[in-house]
């Protein structure tokens, strides 16, 4: 066991060692503490043989403003996220058009959740300190199912870098 003699001195250690930092000359320690971002949100639309919209897909992403490097990175990450759910609309187009058919045949009461629908909703959660978070709620739901899939799942970055960061990070 650490008695609490060392830990202070350990820490004591640690805030000479930081302080020392911020003066030394040409040590840059403050990064940008927020990054300003808007939102844009994305339709497509998957129609059936008879001209029905049978599937309908959005994602709300966020959007960084800037033109660093970081930012950048950043958004070419929310851009591929949003690339891989349109893709996996797509795919889904066959699943809705089978649904749309026994649907529209009288096997389901569930008119009212017509199309079937795919969306992402972006939000920024955190944003301070030098890291933004954001929040992406995924939900769906087919013709006839008797409820949704929802998932949640977030993307967190440092601002001076764009880096994406590991939840252990």
């Amino acid at each position: 066991k650490m008695n609490k003699n060392r830990m202070k001195k350990i820490v004591l250690s640690f805030l000479v060692v930081l302080g020392v930092l911020c003066v030394v000359p040409g040590v840059k320690t403050e990064a940008k503490s927020k990054v300003s971002y808007s939102y844009k949100t994305t339709t497509k639309t998957y129609k059936a043989s008879d001209g029905k919209v049978i599937l309908k897909a959005t994602y709300k992403a966020v959007k960084f403003k800037g033109s660093s490097s970081a930012i950048k990175k950043m958004n070419a990450a929310i851009s591929k996220e949003k690339t891989q759910f349109f893709k996996n609309a797509k795919s889904n187009v066959e699943i809705a058009q089978s649904g749309y058919d026994w649907w529209k045949e009288g096997g389901s009461s569930y008119s009212k959740f017509s199309p079937s629908t795919m969306k992402i909703t972006s939000k920024v959660t955190f944003n301070k300190n030098g890291i933004v978070s954001v929040k992406e709620q995924y939900d769906n739901y087919f013709y006839g199912a008797p409820h949704g899939s929802y998932y949640t799942y977030g993307q967190t970055f440092k601002i001076s870098t764009g880096k994406k960061l590991t939840l252990n990070q």
